[in-house]
Formats: C-alpha cells, structure tokens, sequence
C-alpha cells in the first residue's frame, strides 16, 4: 500500500483549484452564450424546459416537451404559460391523458376536449399552465373520467369508432 506525502495534499489542492478556475470559466462563457440567443430580461417565474421519450406503439421514439421555453430560430422565445409534462397512455379502449401541474388547486383547472384533442389550462397564484394534446385516436369526449391528486391531472378517455362532432367539451374534474 502506497503512503502519500504531505506534499502530495498540497498538490491536489491546486488541481482543484484549477478544476475550479475552469468551471467557472465554462459557467460565465454559458451565460454569455444564453444571453446572445435569447430575449431574457428580468423575469419573475422560474425558465424552465424538459422533455420525456417514451415508445409508441409501433416501436418509433415519442419525444414531448414541456416548460415554458420555446426553442426557435434565431432567438429562444420564453412565455409566462408553462406546458405541463404529459403522459398518453393508450391501452384497449381507453386513453388516459397524465399532465403534471405542480402548486395548482383542483378549482384552477380548466380542461376541454374534441374527439382529437383535450386543452389544460390552469392559473393560480402567479402559476399558470396551458397544453393541448393531440390524441392518438379518436374518443368520445363525453365518455370521460378525471380526478386531479398531488399535482397530477389524470383524464380517462373511451376510444370512440366515430367522431361525433367537432363539438368542444368541457371536463368535469372529479375527487
């Protein structure tokens, strides 16, 4: 077994110094960096952008973003709105939409649906979220079951063979 020497302690102390140096450098040319493609200026929310990947059905990547950054050319475009991270879940004949909506009352959810389509919004306390997600078949918007618990909108939808209409309805968010 290999002792070290005092002298040897002191000389880690410098590479870290300079680890250091180094990420600091890397922390400020970031900043920079973000700063000449984007239009920040003060903000009161957080920025905030994440995505998920999950398998489709027919064995293709699904990726969705959510946050309220919107990467687009030249400039990044931020907005007050966040977009809820969401989950479709399509088994049998049912298709149950997870949105996560963090630091929101029950009473501040708004979701309607068309046969293709549901739209989630929610405002609350200097949160607000919006989405609207197109669904991988058709339902009846009619048929519908939601609860919100912990933060998280779960709507269940039943698969529907026609379109009724074009008719927008709204969800019921029950306990």
């Amino acid at each position: 077994m290999a002792r070290k020497r005092a002298g040897d302690a002191a000389e880690g102390l410098d590479n870290f110094s300079e680890i250091n140096a180094l990420i600091a450098r890397f922390l400020h040319d970031v900043a920079k960096d973000f700063s000449d493609f984007s239009d920040v200026g003060p903000r009161s929310q957080p920025i905030i952008y994440g995505f998920n990947v999950r398998i489709g059905q027919n064995g293709e990547p699904i990726v969705n973003s959510f946050g309220n950054v919107k990467p687009t050319e030249p400039r990044i475009k931020f907005s007050e709105d966040r977009e809820p991270l969401i989950d479709i879940i399509d088994v049998e004949e049912v298709i149950t939409v997870l949105a996560e909506m963090p630091g929101i009352d029950k009473k501040s959810i708004k979701v309607t649906a068309m046969p293709d389509e549901i739209t989630i919004d929610a405002r609350e306390r200097g949160r607000s979220y919006h989405k609207v997600v197109r669904l991988p078949a058709s339902v009846d918007p009619q048929q519908s079951e939601s609860r919100f618990h912990n933060g998280v909108l779960q709507v269940d939808f039943k698969k529907s063979s026609k379109a009724n209409s074009n008719k927008t309805v709204v969800i019921r968010i029950n306990e």
